[in-house]
């Protein structure tokens, strides 16, 4: 399949490519970034905007195809707010340099 934008490789990426397809590299470099994340998101929970955005009149739905541990159901596209929220709260304005990294590692999860 010869896909020329970028959104369709991504999307031909994630439908094609298995765990056991990447690379001994890639799977290392993955593991740092998700270590990363889940340190971000672990104390962004507490941040008091974090805690703002929670009491937001129906922010979580009572029902919803995500299940985000602690807080309950929600939307898909709530769901995705959340977590780039607790994932980029800490770095907020910070810079990454990385000699060998296109961008912050919890930009790429």
């Amino acid at each position: 399949m010869s896909v020329n934008n970028i959104t369709g490789r991504i999307v031909w990426f994630a439908f094609t490519f298995s765990y056991e397809d990447l690379k001994p590299g890639a799977i290392a470099q993955l593991k740092k970034h998700l270590l990363d994340a889940a340190g971000s998101m672990l104390y962004a929970i507490k941040a008091l905007t974090v805690e703002k955005m929670f009491r937001q009149p129906g922010f979580l739905q009572t029902s919803g195809s995500v299940d985000i541990p602690v807080l309950g159901n929600t939307s898909v596209d709530q769901a995705a707010q959340l977590c780039t929220l607790l994932v980029r709260y800490a770095a907020f304005m910070d810079n990454y340099l990385g000699k060998h990294a296109t961008c912050y590692p919890r930009d790429n999860i």
